[in-house]
């Protein structure tokens, strides 16, 4: 499976979930857990124009930010802490995914987030899946 779900062509305002599955995060006493999050890109017309347009290199941009924001935080935390306490986790990734550098016209919002111990086997996945 691609790292990203298929490409789509500039032109496309479709909502879209970019969704996170079994994210390694080490935490500060150096244990694994594993992130699923769900954000929900939707769009929103501009009020003087149709606002831009989703373009495919976004969802890289989406990806790096999201990510990133997980490790950085993850490794500031205890695992019972990011276990125990998601508020904190989301609110950083929600503010971080805030200043993403995407099309002006699209708005995120946090749709899920589960923190949960390590499991082997776990398959990581990252993907935009559009939302129909």
């Amino acid at each position: 499976m691609p790292l990203f779900g298929g490409r789509r062509e500039a032109g496309d305002t479709r909502s879209r979930d970019f969704v996170v599955t079994a994210e390694p995060i080490v935490t500060a006493d150096s244990f694994v857990v594993l992130v699923d999050l769900v954000v929900r890109w939707d769009h929103v017309p501009a009020e003087d124009g149709p606002g831009l347009d989703w373009k495919p290199t976004d969802e890289v941009a989406i990806a790096a930010v999201a990510v990133t924001t997980l490790r950085v935080e993850g490794e500031q935390a205890t695992r019972d802490e990011l276990v125990g306490e998601r508020a904190r986790l989301a609110d950083r990734v929600t503010r971080a995914l805030s200043f993403a550098p995407v099309a002006a016209g699209f708005r995120s919002t946090l749709v899920s987030l589960e923190v949960r111990p390590h499991e082997d086997g776990a398959r990581r996945a990252s993907e935009f899946r559009v939302v129909d």
